[in-house]
């Protein structure tokens, strides 16, 4: 079974939690997070929404088994769980949330 994320369904819930989390709407928050491209959350961001495919969006061959995609997912959603909110800015803290949701999601 293969499941994707769309990137539009995936940006909209990033917005949307985003805002949930800091009270209402994030401003500049995706320029905020490009303007720092040694953000640790950037590159994991792109690729989900970049990539069509579970296997895609964790960086894994498109041949990549269910149990492969599961792995992955649980072991990145644990380095998301390990990042420090408090020295990021407030795009990268609602980043880190959409990660570790879309890593979850991946994992189950």
């Amino acid at each position: 079974m293969r499941r994707t994320i769309g990137s539009k369904k995936l940006v909209r819930s990033f917005l949307n939690m985003a805002a949930a989390a800091h009270g209402g709407p994030v401003r500049a928050s995706a320029g905020d997070v490009r303007s720092r491209p040694v953000s640790p959350v950037t590159g994991e961001l792109r690729r989900l929404v970049e990539q069509p495919t579970a296997a895609g969006k964790l960086g894994l061959p498109p041949h990549a088994t269910v149990d492969q995609v599961r792995s992955e997912a649980s072991e990145k959603r644990s380095w998301a769980h390990t990042q420090a909110p408090s020295t990021m800015i407030a795009a990268e803290d609602a980043t880190l949330v959409v990660l570790i949701r879309t890593y979850g999601m991946l994992a189950a």
